[in-house]
C-alpha cells in the first residue's frame, strides 16, 4: 500500500489527569450525566473479577453524540449526521458495513499504548441480519420497533481503567495531526460531549407490580421442545436453540433499567445504549461473540446452564450437577464445532484452536459452561466478512445452523429483534468486541414497554419441562429487576 492509499486517520489518546479523572467520577456518575444525551452509550464491564486478569477487561466505555450514525431496516439504511440532516439509500446490511469500515479506516501507530476502542462503531447488530446471510422462511411476527442494524460512528470516546481507577479519552486524529492539534481535538469533543441534553432522563417509577406476558405458555413452549426433538430424532438437527420471550411496563429510562439488571446480575460485557426514537437496549451479557485484536480473533461460546444455590451446599451440588452432565457437554462440543467451522470460512489455513473446551463459570445468577476458540484473519479477509462468516453466533441458533435458523422461524411465534445479536464496538484499526446479545432487555419509551428473551438449546435428551425452566433461571435479573414474579 502507497503512503497515499493508506487511512487518513490514526487512533490516539492520554490518560486523564487525576484532578480531570476525580472530576468525572465513577462510571455510573458519568453515565448518569451523558445518559440524555443523543446516541448515549455505556459498555460496561460491570464486574471485572469475572474475568481476572485479562487485560482486556480492564476497560469501560462511555459516549454520545456520533458523529453520524447509519439505521437499517430490511434493505433501506438511513444515515443521520449530527445536525439531524438524513439520507436514505437501498443497500444490504451487510455491504453497507464493508463499505463503511473501509471508508472510516485507521491504522494504529506502533507506539500506541491506550484504551483498546479508540475510536470508530458503536455496533447493534441484531439476530435478523441472518437473513442477509441464509433465505429463510417467514413465519414469526416481526413486532418489535428495533432496526436489523444500528452503526454509530465516535470520532473520540472516554474510557474508564478499572485496574488503574483514571479516565483517558481516545479518539481518532488526521494520520500527521500533531499533539497539539489532538489536544484541541480533545478539548473541543469533550465540551460538545456535555453540551445540554436534548432529551432529559424520563423517570416515572411504576405504581404496582409489573404483570408479565409472554410469546409461549408454559404448555406451549414445553410442545415446541417436543417439536424440535422430533427433528432431531429425524436427523434433520442435532441441537436447535428455543427461546421465548417476556413482556412489561417500564416507565423508568434505558440507564435505570440497565443498572436494575445489572444490580440484579453483573456481567463482563455489559452495554447500556441509546438507539434513538426513544428505543433503548440494556444488555448484561456473559458471552463474548467476537473480539479481534491486530487479527487474532477470540470467540467464547456458553452453553450448559444451572441456577445458583441460595446456600454454599446446594450451589456446589448445582455446579458438581453441571460439570457432571453429559448432555451439557455434548451441547458445547456441538457449537465447538460450529465455530471452528465459521472461523475457518475466514481465518488463515491451520490458524484456528480451540483452546479451551469447556470450562465452569459461575455468574451471580447461574453457572455456565464456557468454551473459547481463536483464530488468525486472513490478510484478504475484512471485519465485514468475519461478521458474515460468524452471525448469528452459533450457541444461540444450532446445529446445522442454517436449520437450525429455518427451524426457529418456525417454532417462535415472534421475532427476535436485537436479542441473539451482537452488541459492543468496532474500532476503525480493525479491532473489536461484540457481545453475544443475551441477557439483554429492549425498552420502548413509546409504549413504556420493556422485553426480555431467554432460551436455551435443545439436543436428543432434552426434557421439555426443565428446558422451560431453565428459561426462567436465566430470566431471574429482570424479573428481579422489574419487581415482578416469573410465571
Amino acid at each position: 500500500m502507497t503512503d497515499s492509499n493508506k487511512p487518513a486517520l490514526r487512533p490516539w489518546s492520554r490518560p486523564l489527569s487525576a484532578k480531570e479523572s476525580l472530576a468525572f467520577g465513577h462510571p455510573e456518575a458519568l453515565a448518569a450525566a451523558l445518559s440524555g444525551a443523543p446516541g448515549f452509550f455505556w459498555l460496561d464491564s460491570a464486574d471485572v473479577r469475572l474475568r481476572g486478569a485479562d487485560s482486556n477487561a480492564r476497560w469501560s466505555y462511555l459516549g454520545a453524540r456520533p458523529a453520524f450514525t447509519w439505521t437499517v431496516r430490511g434493505d433501506q439504511a438511513t444515515r443521520e449526521d449530527a445536525s439531524g440532516a438524513r439520507t436514505t439509500e437501498t443497500i444490504r446490511p451487510f455491504k453497507l458495513m464493508a463499505r463503511e469500515f473501509a471508508a472510516h479506516a485507521a491504522v494504529r501507530p506502533d507506539d500506541y499504548a491506550g484504551p483498546a476502542f479508540a475510536g470508530g462503531w458503536i455496533a447493534l447488530l441484531g439476530y435478523d441480519l441472518g437473513r442477509d446471510v441464509e433465505r429463510l422462511p417467514v413465519h414469526a411476527q416481526n413486532d418489535l420497533p428495533f432496526p436489523e442494524l444500528r452503526l454509530a460512528f465516535h470520532e473520540w470516546v472516554l474510557a474508564y481503567d478499572h485496574t488503574e481507577g483514571c479516565w483517558w479519552i481516545a479518539g481518532l486524529v488526521p494520520r500527521d495531526a500533531s499533539t497539539l492539534e489532538a489536544l484541541e481535538n480533545v478539548s473541543k469533543h469533550i465540551k460538545d460531549m456535555f453540551a445540554p441534553n436534548s432529551s432529559p432522563i424520563k423517570e416515572r417509577p411504576l405504581q404496582s407490580a409489573p404483570v408479565l406476558r409472554c410469546n409461549f405458555t408454559r404448555a406451549d413452549y414445553e410442545a415446541a421442545v417436543r417439536r424440535a426433538l422430533e427433528y432431531i430424532a429425524a436427523g434433520d438437527i442435532y441441537q436447535l436453540n428455543l427461546s421465548q420471550r417476556f413482556e412489561s411496563a417500564w416507565s423508568g429510562s434505558g440507564l435505570s433499567l440497565y443498572q436494575a439488571l445489572c444490580a440484579a446480575s453483573p456481567a463482563p460485557f455489559g452495554a447500556c445504549l441509546n438507539v434513538g426514537s426513544g428505543l433503548h437496549v440494556a444488555s448484561i451479557s456473559p458471552e463474548l461473540f467476537l473480539q479481534v485484536r491486530d487479527r487474532e480473533v477470540v470467540t467464547r461460546p456458553i452453553k450448559g446452564t444451572r441456577p445458583r444455590g441460595a446456600m454454599p451446599q446446594e450451589d456446589q451440588r448445582l455446579a458438581a450437577d453441571l460439570e457432571a452432565s453429559l448432555k451439557e457437554r455434548a451441547e458445547l462440543t456441538m457449537i465447538v464445532d460450529l465455530e471452528r467451522n465459521d472461523l475457518g470460512k475466514v481465518c488463515d489455513y491451520g490458524s484456528v484452536r480451540v483452546v479451551s473446551p469447556g470450562e465452569l463459570e459461575a455468574h451471580p445468577t447461574v453457572f455456565h459452561r464456557v468454551a473459547t476458540v481463536t483464530g488468525r484473519l486472513h490478510e484478504r479477509r475484512s471485519v465485514a466478512e468475519l461478521l458474515r462468516a460468524t452471525f448469528p453466533g452459533g450457541s444461540v441458533t444450532g446445529a446445522p445452523k442454517k436449520r437450525a435458523l429455518e427451524l426457529i422461524e418456525e417454532l417462535e411465534p415472534t421475532r427476535r429483534g436485537p436479542y441473539c445479536g451482537a452488541l459492543g464496538w468496532i474500532g476503525a484499526d480493525g479491532n473489536l468486541e461484540l457481545n453475544l446479545a443475551i441477557r439483554t432487555a429492549l425498552f420502548d419509551t413509546a409504549q413504556d414497554k420493556a422485553w426480555y428473551q431467554a432460551g436455551g438449546g435443545i439436543v436428543a435428551d432434552s426434557d421439555p419441562a426443565r428446558e422451560y425452566d431453565e428459561t426462567l433461571a436465566k430470566a431471574r435479573a429482570f424479573f428481579t429487576a422489574l419487581g415482578a414474579n416469573p410465571l
